[in-house]
């Protein structure tokens, strides 16, 4: 493991708090209802348990889906695509987000500029978009210097 820049403020897990973190995941291997899921962290590939999920059960819910560029992470590779075919990736599950959340309840998402059209045009069709935070980090992602 690489030594960690001084201003790097990643958190490291005790020992202690490892086990009580991983005494609260918990894998869907079918539909559950609110108390099975309640104050639980579930950990698996969201695409696949959507349909696991209880109706109306989220007041929030935040989604940090890749952005699109090609990269690979932690063995899964996400290849970069038209703004076009983008869109249709995420119409292929957040809609679904939607039933998921209670009446009054909200989405964050995530993007990278250059995906914000295609994720705005797809919310308002779905959801009731009331802003949009946008922000330039100047150094970059990859700056090795100035953190």
């Amino acid at each position: 493991m690489n030594a960690r820049a001084p201003r790097n403020r990643t958190i490291t897990l005790s020992d202690a708090e490892r086990e009580l973190y991983d005494s609260r995941l918990l894998s869907l291997d079918g539909p559950v209802q609110l108390d099975a899921i309640l104050d639980r962290t579930i950990h698996q590939n969201t695409l696949r348990i959507l349909d696991f999920l209880p109706p109306r059960f989220a007041d929030l819910i935040f989604v940090d889906p890749p952005y699109n560029i090609s990269k690979q992470f932690r063995g899964n590779t996400f290849t970069a695509r038209s703004l076009e075919a983008y869109e249709e990736w995420l119409a292929g599950w957040l809609p679904q987000l939607g039933g998921l959340l209670k009446p009054n309840g909200s989405l964050y998402m995530c993007g990278d500029w250059r995906s914000s059209a295609a994720i705005h045009r797809l919310a308002q069709r779905h959801f009731i978009v009331q802003n949009r935070i946008t922000w330039e980090r100047e150094k970059g992602r990859g700056a090795k210097a100035n953190w």
